[in-house]
């Protein structure tokens, strides 16, 4: 047999180079990790975190229903927004004192009467 010399090691053939997201062959024993839409490179390189208002579901981060939460009796909910609800009420009924029925997720609604 004849040798033909050292190959490089492309280390993305390899459990992916240990990356949770893609892992991208840049050269020799060296490659880097990146995440899929909506997520993050964590500072150590290889895992990846779903940004607020995505959560992980298998390797994709989806948006979060946040209309699971609901809005209440005699209300509706859809999400306009990444890590928001809008509520409104059915016919004939209100949310008192509030002046803006977008809720963002962790943030308390502003009621001018209080």
């Amino acid at each position: 047999a004849t040798f033909s010399g050292c190959k490089a090691i492309n280390q993305c053939l390899v459990d992916n180079g240990g990356c949770q997201g893609t892992c991208v062959y840049t050269g020799p024993n060296q490659r880097d990790c990146t995440c899929n839409e909506n997520a993050v490179l964590h500072f150590d390189g290889v895992t990846c975190e779903c940004n607020p208002g995505y959560r992980l579901v298998e390797t994709v981060c989806e948006d979060i229903n946040e209309c699971v939460l609901g809005c209440g009796p005699h209300s509706v909910c859809r999400t306009p927004l990444v890590n928001s609800r809008e509520c409104s009420c059915q016919s004939g009924f209100h949310f008192p004192g509030f002046v803006s029925n977008i809720l963002l997720m962790g943030a308390t609604p502003w009621d001018p009467l209080n």
